[in-house]
């Protein structure tokens, strides 16, 4: 069984979440639910610079995990990591998780993926709302107006999807020749 390291750093509020439980499971708060519930009052009453604080320990534990990932993969053997994903593959069947090089460089965008993107920029509302029945509904008017767009108005969508691809050559060129 091949182990990775976690999946990731705490944000600024875990870090803060961590220290202020610690606080209050020693003042006598057993419950998480009355933990979190002080603990999200007292994020809400901190300043940027308080909160800042926090951020930056945030950061600096995410600096050490991706030195710490970026070693782990580096010494791994990729064969074991192929048999790992068999197995995975074999016990969870399709929800299997993959180990996969966290460094290898990302997909292109498509050129539809670019035009919901400026189509949500433009169409989301001045509060930025992420509520999931307003995004949903933007998702399904972005679809339907992608389908009526003429091929001259995807054209820049398009050239910018090729573009992405190009991109992600020159970075998956470099990343093989960097790893062979």
């Amino acid at each position: 069984l091949l182990k990775a390291p976690k999946s990731r750093a705490p944000g600024a509020y875990a870090v803060f979440l961590g220290e202020f439980s610690k606080v209050k499971r020693q003042q006598g708060m057993t419950t998480v639910a009355e933990i979190a519930r002080a603990c999200s009052a007292s994020w809400n009453q901190l300043g940027e610079s308080e909160k800042h604080q926090y951020q930056t320990k945030a950061d600096k534990l995410s600096a050490e995990y991706e030195e710490t990932l970026r070693k782990w993969w580096n010494t791994t053997d990729h064969n074991l990591v192929a048999l790992e994903n068999r197995r995975r593959k074999r016990v969870d069947g399709d929800k299997a998780r993959l180990l996969k090089d966290p460094f290898a460089p990302k997909r292109p965008m498509t050129s539809y993926v670019l035009f919901v993107k400026d189509f949500v920029t433009q169409n989301k509302g001045a509060a930025g709302t992420n509520d999931i029945t307003e995004m949903s509904s933007l998702m399904k008017s972005a679809a339907s107006k992608w389908k009526t767009l003429s091929s001259a108005e995807k054209a820049p969508y398009a050239k910018g999807a090729e573009v992405e691809k190009s991109r992600y050559k020159q970075d998956q060129e470099k990343y093989l020749k960097s790893h062979t």
